[in-house]
């Protein structure tokens, strides 16, 4: 494959058919530079991994991996990531799930100018026609403890607002579904953290970033549509998807955070976790 400027990566798992929606669909938005396709293959089953086959061979601008075992999104988005590195493929990437849609070229220029001043950036999300806040700030303990609260038992929620103006919006995490950044400044921060699973990868992302003075930012006017949870909730049991969210989060507060959060966050992840674990059963 030729060198480009651009790559799209997808980690793909249990999801061959949208995954190959997903490539028609960036291809016939017509882009006037340079971009090519890297998809990761974390293992579901080998009729997958055919069906996935069938589907990458149609295109000239696509690179398959595959993974023998599915060890998780982190680890899936660094074996894409460290083959696009050392092969010298592109200089930025775009971290892609797989059920997700743009509105047309202009989003793709829009939001690459802003690599020349931020070294990660992003666009907010729109799910089921509503759009993302603007709230990119650290996640509070408070926050995390209040996801596991029923909503109709909540009382009510912080708002927050961004105190940011302009187009770019300093941020310290990005959202995990649509991000982008030159491979170098992955590089820079070892790529994800692999002890995670599934879920936090944006926010311990955005950590290390910081302890590598990496800069992350929104773009305001920017958009693009997310099937939230698509793929997970059809692969996973409820149950297992919990578990997996306070393991994560223990990997968070217990590596990435200090004093009583660290404490107070992981044991309280830890003792979530194991009621899922014992309700998977």
């Amino acid at each position: 494959m030729p060198t480009c400027n651009y790559v799209f990566l997808i980690v793909n798992y249990n999801s061959s058919y949208e995954t190959n929606q997903f490539i028609r669909h960036v291809n016939q938005l017509d882009l006037k530079f340079s971009y090519s396709f890297v998809v990761v293959d974390n293992y579901y089953s080998d009729s997958q991994l055919e069906a996935l086959k069938s589907y990458v061979c149609l295109y000239d601008n696509v690179d398959l991996l595959e993974s023998k075992t599915n060890s998780g999104y982190a680890c899936g988005n660094n074996i894409g990531l460290k083959y696009i590195f050392e092969k010298k493929i592109g200089d930025v990437v775009y971290v892609c799930n797989n059920d997700i849609e743009f509105k047309d070229p202009s989003f793709f220029y829009e939001l690459n100018n802003g690599l020349a001043t931020y070294d990660f950036v992003s666009a907010r999300m729109e799910i089921a026609s509503v759009t993302q806040n603007l709230d990119f700030r650290k996640k509070e303990l408070l926050d995390d403890i209040a996801s596991f609260i029923p909503k109709k038992l909540k009382v009510a929620q912080v708002s927050r607002k961004n105190a940011s103006a302009g187009k770019w919006i300093h941020a310290d995490w990005l959202n995990g579904s649509f991000f982008s950044g030159n491979i170098s400044s992955f590089a820079d921060i070892d790529y994800f953290d692999e002890r995670t699973f599934l879920y936090c990868e944006e926010r311990i992302l955005g950590a290390r970033a910081v302890s590598f003075n990496k800069s992350m930012a929104v773009h305001s006017e920017l958009t693009y549509k997310h099937t939230e949870g698509a793929i997970t909730t059809t692969s996973f049991n409820r149950f297992y998807l919990m578990e997996y969210l306070c393991d994560s989060r223990q990997v968070f507060y217990k590596y990435y955070t200090s004093g009583y959060k660290k404490i107070l966050g992981t044991l309280f992840h830890k003792f979530v976790g194991s009621i899922f674990r014992v309700l998977k059963i």
